[in-house]
């Protein structure tokens, strides 16, 4: 067989180990909150603006697709799967303009098994999209560097960056850092066709402007997630690189060093190949801090893209080593690693961050009847119980208690006249809904699903114990779960309201 069919073998190989990794147990795990949130938008886009904090690109993609293939959590993932999947050739392509074919090779296969990739393949979220559309934009970057590139490339460009931007605001990151590769002299030449494509991705991206600046007027201070640190920022690269809650120690440390070493490697034979590299894996993150001190922001999830360049970065490193043994003995070290890494992801960490729900809402169902309300003192459980509970559900209600100060309460009725899809009653502020039920059921928890109560949760609690004793309080699947009648009459009803 001549060389090039071996390396379209090898390739097909390493795309089809991709494809069982990702569509490996996808339907196994129940969806939890941002998943099931993530179809509540697709079935309501007039609420993205005013509810969500993502741009609407992945809810339509959503939408199409769970249109022709089902809404089961299988179905609904496998959208994501395939956007992961797409970047394993995009990835080939790249590391093969900057190293040949072998590099090419191995950075697909990298990224074939990195867990943070199969991670957000079987989620149904925006970020493999996100990190497929980098990797296209990053792609046309790097073939724009070569004198008398076609008018394609920029194209290219432009399209993924529009895209990428729509999909998730995390694209904004690295359009911010891309302005640093004029320091290097194959792209100052190109300034004006580079500025018309920036240009270019401005006005296409205008529309979505006027969404982004209400969805980041809701983004306070006070939002859950805490500041940028240095302690955040080192966990953040380690789980992109080894995966959520990774025990691998030495992956994260030998998998930098070759990519320091890789970078210097290519930087002696293409200065402006790592200069390419260097800014689209470090530009991103500087963005991402700068900008979280204005707004909190995740680190992880919108900079998957980052390990695009970090892996193929690696496998340099890797084919740099001089010694035959040496080389061949850290890519099998890093693959055990990686290997190590997922087998913990599929076994333990996955069923903990994914705990089902469907019980709970079973549960609900067989013990509920006509007049009972529904309380979620815990965001968890919303957009779950919207899943799983179909036409059951009339609207969703936020509810606080106004001399409290506590967080809002989300509460959901029961009716048999479906879902009314009314922004205003979504967000419409009022007491708990006592008046007029004649049960009321409490689901509360925590964002970690682990038997335990947030502060929220203990305060409603004690809030609703003060004017009832339940006379249903059950565990299921770390969801407390319990019920209040408000059917009768009692000395302590209104208690509370004050």
């Amino acid at each position: 067989m001549t060389p090039v069919v071996v390396h379209g073998l090898l390739l097909g190989a390493i795309m089809l180990v991709g494809v069982a990794l990702r569509w490996f147990q996808i339907g196994a795990h129940d969806l939890w909150f941002d998943e099931a949130a993530s179809v509540f938008f697709a079935d309501r886009p007039h609420l993205v603006a005013s509810v969500d904090f993502h741009p609407p690109l992945y809810y339509d993609m959503l939408k199409l697709w769970s249109s022709l293939f089902g809404r089961d959590e299988a179905a609904l993932r496998s959208l994501s799967a395939v956007g992961s999947v797409l970047t394993i050739p995009i990835v080939w392509m790249l590391g093969t303009r900057i190293g040949g074919r072998c590099l090419g090779l191995l950075s697909a296969a990298l990224i074939a098994m990195a867990p943070m990739h199969i991670w957000y393949a079987q989620e149904t979220r925006s970020y493999a999209w996100l990190s497929c559309f980098m990797a296209c934009m990053q792609l046309s970057v790097v073939m724009i560097s070569a004198p008398g590139c076609s008018i394609v490339w920029h194209g290219l460009f432009v399209a993924s960056s529009v895209a990428a931007v729509y999909t998730a605001y995390g694209a904004v990151f690295f359009l911010l850092a891309l302005p640093l590769l004029l320091m290097e002299k194959s792209y100052r030449s190109q300034w004006r066709v580079l500025l018309i494509d920036g240009i270019l991705i401005g006005v296409c991206s205008a529309p979505l402007w006027s969404v982004a600046s209400k969805q980041l007027s809701r983004v306070a201070g006070g939002f859950w997630i805490p500041p940028v640190d240095c302690q955040r920022l080192v966990s953040a690269i380690g789980n992109l690189i080894a995966g959520y809650e990774h025990n691998s120690f030495w992956l994260v440390p030998l998998s930098v060093a070759l990519c320091c070493f890789g970078l210097w490697r290519v930087r002696a034979q293409q200065r402006f190949m790592a200069v390419c590299q260097i800014v689209l894996m470090c530009g991103p993150i500087i963005s991402c801090m700068a900008v979280s001190l204005w707004r909190p922001l995740y680190l992880a999830r919108p900079l998957l893209a980052v390990t695009v360049p970090f892996w193929i970065a690696v496998a340099s490193g890797m084919l740099a080593l001089r010694k035959g043994v040496v080389r061949i003995s850290a890519i099998v070290l890093i693959a055990v690693m990686l290997t190590s890494g997922l087998y913990r992801q599929y076994v333990d960490v996955l069923p903990r961050a994914k705990p089902p729900f469907r019980p709970v809402f079973d549960f609900l169902l067989e013990q509920m009847g006509s007049g009972d309300v529904v309380v979620h003192v815990s965001p968890v459980t919303v957009y779950p119980f919207l899943y799983y509970g179909g036409g059951l559900l009339v609207h969703l209600r936020l509810y606080s208690e106004s001399s409290s100060g506590q967080q809002v309460v989300k509460a959901l009725l029961r009716s048999p006249n479906g879902p009314s899809g009314n922004p205003q009653s979504l967000l419409s502020i009022d007491r708990l809904p006592v008046s007029g039920a004649r049960r009321m059921w409490v689901l509360s928890g925590s964002w970690e699903r682990n038997g335990q109560l947030d502060e929220n949760a203990q305060y409603i609690r004690a809030w609703l114990r003060r004017q009832r004793v339940p006379i249903v309080s059950v565990c299921v699947e770390d969801v407390l779960v319990e019920a209040y009648d408000f059917g009768k009459n009692d000395d302590r009803q209104g208690e509370g309201h004050r």
